[in-house]
């Protein structure tokens, strides 16, 4: 976030060192108000809608933003909160829609780094992720409602490891596991008693050999000429 060369519509100073530079538009309204020191922008720099609410208020040091950065809807309301250090974004940034939080994310040095959480419409958690130099590290939780429905693990922001779905009582109904994206391992399927309901094994995506059935007992199906629950999904998946 930057701005151009400021019109100077009108200019006061402001302390031993700060000259604050107006600029307003047609109608003479007050259209933004920056503070500078040396010729450089060095404070705050507010800027207004044609209503008079703030569209932008950004903290600058030498220059570069630097500090709380908000930016405003027209109606005034919240849309970013942010924070920067020395013109890159470093620090928590939360994001709004018109008052409600969507997400708030850790930065530093103008990356995501450290935790992100993301929220649904009713204001609950829909997803905690962690972040490493701008890519997703280490175990990711969705939720439903507030619920957990998927754990996931990630590495250099693919999926790698164990990822595991439930339904929302907390039962467990899916597990797989992954190597850099792809399936790779076993992806299992669950009865609610948490019997193994059927498995198919992966290697690089692409499975490897047939799948096993079990009833809720435990003990191993007879294979039949009928497609599989896990083969009718395959074949959803790729449309066929």
């Amino acid at each position: 976030m930057s701005t151009g060369p400021l019109p100077v519509a009108a200019a006061a100073p402001a302390g031993p060192d700060t000259t604050v530079v107006e600029q307003h538009d047609d109608q003479g309204r007050l259209a933004m108000r920056a503070e500078m020191k040396g010729g450089v922008l060095d404070g705050r720099l507010t800027q207004y809608g044609p209503g008079g609410k703030p569209t932008l208020d950004a903290g600058y040091h030498g220059g570069k933003l630097h500090g709380a950065v908000r930016m405003f809807d027209e109606t005034g309301q919240l849309v970013q909160d942010a924070n920067y250090k020395d013109g890159v974004q470093h620090g928590i940034t939360r994001i709004y829609a018109q008052g409600r939080l969507l997400s708030e994310q850790h930065f530093a040095t103008g990356q995501p780094h450290g935790e992100a959480v993301f929220y649904s419409d009713a204001g609950l958690p829909s997803c905690k992720m962690q972040f490493r130099a701008g890519q997703i590290e280490g175990e990711a939780l969705f939720f439903s409602d507030g619920d957990v429905v998927r754990r996931a693990r990630y590495r250099k922001g693919l999926l790698e490891g164990e990822s595991i779905d439930y339904d929302r009582e907390g039962t467990k109904v899916q597990s797989a596991n992954y190597k850099a994206n792809q399936l790779d391992g076993w992806l299992r399927r669950y009865w609610p008693n948490g019997k193994v309901m059927e498995e198919q094994q992966y290697r690089q995506g692409k499975p490897a050999g047939r799948p096993r059935r079990y009833n809720a007992r435990g003990a191993k199906q007879e294979e039949s000429h009928g497609a599989s629950l896990m083969e009718r999904l395959e074949k959803l998946v790729r449309g066929s």
